[in-house]
């Protein structure tokens, strides 16, 4: 996916992956879930400034429009890229679950973050239980389920670090 790919080389796809990855606990941080949500919510707000600006445009060229309308459709926009670029965040740290497991048993060659070897060996010392990144990329994996229900994303993230820290440490 191309467009994924260009966004992840931007300074916002580059805060994301760092987020999963703390989200993954590949890197010990306080509320690891936080930086996730502010770099989706940063993405959803410029998201929307963008739509509101090309509605504005659009209603100077006569297409005839309401501001609460405008406002509406820039809203949805900004929020409908807010919650893509939060799955895949949760995505990207279901990814290094899976790789993290993958190296735990053994299976390199299955790695897809193969730019990061050294740093799943490192993490793979860590582990109590050679099995619980696979589950832990279960918990990611529900928790994506979950927010296509319209739970609270911070709390859903916050309730998935937990989990990943009891299974995880």
């Amino acid at each position: 996916d191309v467009e994924l790919a260009r966004f992840l080389l931007t300074e916002d796809g580059r805060r994301l992956r760092s987020s999963a990855l703390a989200l993954a606990g590949a890197v010990e941080r306080p509320a690891p879930w936080r930086g996730l949500l502010e770099t989706a919510e940063a993405t959803g707000a410029d998201a929307e400034a963008v739509a509101r600006k090309a509605l504005e445009e659009e209603k100077a060229a006569g297409i005839k429009r309401n501001a609460k309308e405008m406002g509406d459709e820039a809203k949805r926009s900004g929020r409908r890229r807010r919650t893509e670029v939060l799955d895949l965040g949760l995505g990207l740290s279901a990814s290094w679950l899976r790789d993290l497991a993958a190296t735990a048993a053994g299976a390199e060659e299955a790695v897809f973050n193969r730019d990061r070897l050294d740093q799943l060996r490192a993490q793979v010392t860590t582990l109590h239980d050679p099995a619980a990144p696979r589950r832990a990329a279960e918990l990611v994996q529900d928790t994506r389920r979950r927010l296509e229900l319209n739970v609270s994303e911070e709390l859903a993230l916050e309730a998935l670090c937990f989990r990943l820290e009891r299974e995880l440490s």
